[in-house]
């Protein structure tokens, strides 16, 4: 396989087991990241260091963004230091309302496992 399903079970398809919300709408289940193989294939390619999502009720695209950039680090491909806050990865920002409206994140409380896991930089009104 060439890809690590342990890592993609417990990381980005779940948050460390626990079903992760909205996964569905991007046609992933927990053994499959649908179309989040496709954001992460354009992020590899066009080796983007910086990365915005626009909504994101359970984080899944963020932390697909952030694996990207952090594996384009360990490709060889960005140099300096691999810090996720202020390393030479480049940034991910999440731009949410986090409102309600469209569904809840699940992600607001600053101990969920995506902010502790995925650093990356939060516009939101909360």
């Amino acid at each position: 396989m060439i890809t690590n399903q342990n890592y993609i079970e417990n990381n980005i398809t779940t948050d460390g087991g626990d079903k992760l919300p909205f996964l569905w709408t991007h046609g992933a289940t927990t053994k499959h990241m649908g179309d989040g193989i496709i954001v992460y294939s354009l992020i590899q390619h066009m080796r983007y260091k910086n990365c915005v999502c626009i909504g994101s009720g359970g984080g899944y695209i963020p932390r697909i963004m952030t694996q990207a950039r952090v594996d384009l680090y360990d490709q060889g491909i960005f140099e300096g230091n691999r810090d996720y806050n202020w390393g030479d990865i480049g940034t991910t920002y999440l731009v949410d309302a986090s409102n309600g409206v469209g569904g809840n994140t699940d992600w607001v409380n600053g101990d969920s496992f995506f902010r502790k896991t995925f650093f990356h930089i939060l516009i939101s009104n909360n």
